[in-house]
């Protein structure tokens, strides 16, 4: 049987499946899983009863479902201008709402170097807002950067508590994301998986995702302010990427003054122990059961997660909302875009922002570069001064061997001939012979080496004799 992939929006887990029996819960979180072609579960309400109840409030519990096409959004009618007369978004209104619009520069952020903010409210105190393209760079390396990162249901629940000004909110209803979202979200996530890790530079730096986290969809609050009932749609789409990166050059560059350490400490013990030369590179922690942003950071020399929120947007009002009124929400988010001079603008700033990210990228890729050659000449310094170190401690040692082995060899030799009662000498060509100790001086024949003659130490040297040398 052919496996299938399923992918999680809540906690943003993918697994395979043999068979041809959909899965209605993640294996790992446990909630419901929104595939594509899955009929809608029977505890939900058929679509026609919702069809017929649109004008009706809505009840607690259960989703709020529609179709592809009710959502679609409409001819733009309205302009959102801010404060300074900028034309941010052109977008559909419903009858008796009028617009708004604010934005914010976000130089930190070249892909997404402004921040831009959609608004609209009618006289009955309903509001509207839609928030587009926040981004989030988290450094997990950094104490600022832990707990920074929200899945999909914290990150709307905190929201909305703050929003509404209490804790006390309650969740009435979902609104999930349709089929084919869900399936253009895990596509985008791996294709973002891929474009990281072809950033890698051979043995120059390495990156490797750890984990990916996607979600999409809404949530209607209700919350009671004041002793009057207030009732908020916050409606979400969020795609994070965790990763590392280390240097293959700079681990292995650190592995062996290490280990040209732990030699030099080794060898002050044991001269001709050789220490064994390990190239190991770490093992990432890639595991897919690990929640998203709590994967560990062993061995990498930068750990982030990039989280990006490309629609934020939220629906207000103090009366329940019907159907409509939260289809014409979907209406207004749907038809939102981005004004062509706010993009001429937007496009200009990010161009900007992105030669300066190259050029400090480049800068930054050249100290590593330089960084790892210096190490690598101090290394290879090091490691002379260590070879001619360990050749003059072998040559001390070989001397300092030779001269207690001659030392052994003369006391062996003395207490030899003073057992047998003799002298050694050294003969002509270097090999020994004895001779009695009554003779003072011994002479070799020059013309017949074997033939030797003692004297007492007031004979003259013959004629073609040769005296030889006693050995002390």
């Amino acid at each position: 049987m052919n496996a299938q992939t399923f992918f999680c929006i809540y906690c943003g887990k993918q697994f395979e499946r043999n068979g041809t029996a959909m899965p209605k819960y993640c294996l790992y979180c446990g909630k419901e899983l929104v595939i594509p072609g899955r009929d809608i579960p029977a505890d939900d309400p058929p679509a026609e009863n919702v069809a017929q109840k649109e004008s009706e409030p809505l009840d607690a519990g259960g989703f709020v479902r529609f179709d592809r096409g009710e959502t679609a959004p409409l001819q733009s009618n309205a302009d959102f201008v801010s404060s300074d007369h900028v034309r941010i978004f052109t977008g559909w209104l419903p009858e008796g709402f009028s617009g708004s619009a604010k934005y914010e520069p976000r130089y930190e952020t070249p892909e997404f170097p402004m921040l831009l903010w959609g608004y609209a409210q009618n006289g009955s105190g309903a509001s509207m807002f839609c928030r587009r393209e926040k981004v989030y760079y988290i450094n997990k390396l950094t104490p600022e950067g832990a707990g920074v990162f929200r899945p999909f249901d914290r990150y709307l629940d905190e929201n909305a508590a703050a929003i509404l000004g209490t804790n006390a909110i309650r969740l009435l209803k979902r609104v999930p994301a349709f089929p084919e979202s869900e399936q253009k979200l895990y596509e985008t996530l791996m294709q973002r998986k891929q474009q990281i890790e072809s950033q890698s530079q051979g043995n120059l730096a390495q990156c490797i995702v750890q984990g990916e986290y996607g979600a999409e969809g809404g949530k209607l609050y209700e919350a009671a302010i004041g002793g009057k009932k207030q009732y908020l749609l916050l409606y979400t789409v969020m795609l994070a990427d965790e990763f590392g990166v280390f240097s293959p050059l700079l681990i292995q560059s650190q592995q062996r003054t290490n280990q040209l350490l732990q030699s030099m400490q080794f060898r002050g013990r044991m001269p001709f122990m050789q220490m064994p030369v390990q190239q190991t590179m770490p093992v990432i922690d890639t595991d897919p059961n690990t929640p998203f942003g709590f994967h560990r950071t062993d061995g990498l020399t930068s750990n982030s997660i990039t989280w990006l929120i490309p629609v934020f947007a939220g629906y207000q009002t103090d009366t329940v909302p019907d159907k409509a009124a939260l289809r014409d929400f979907f209406r207004f988010l749907n038809s939102l875009k981005t004004a062509p001079e706010t993009e001429q603008q937007i496009g200009q700033l990010r161009e900007q922002l992105m030669m300066q990210r190259m050029m400090d990228e480049q800068q930054a890729a050249n100290i590593m570069g330089q960084m790892i050659q210096d190490q690598q000449r101090s290394f290879d310094r090091r490691s002379e001064i260590m070879r001619d170190l360990n050749e003059h401690r072998d040559t001390v040692f070989q001397q300092r061997l030779a001269a207690d082995n001659a030392a052994f060899d003369r006391r062996s030799r003395l207490q030899h001939e003073s057992i047998m009662g003799v002298n050694t000498y050294t003969r002509t060509d270097g090999t020994t012979v004895e001779a009695d100790i009554r003779y003072d001086r011994v002479f070799q024949r020059e013309h017949d080496p074997s033939l030797l003659a003692g004297a007492p130490n007031t004979a003259e040297i013959p004629f073609g004799w040769t005296e030889l040398d006693r050995l002390k």
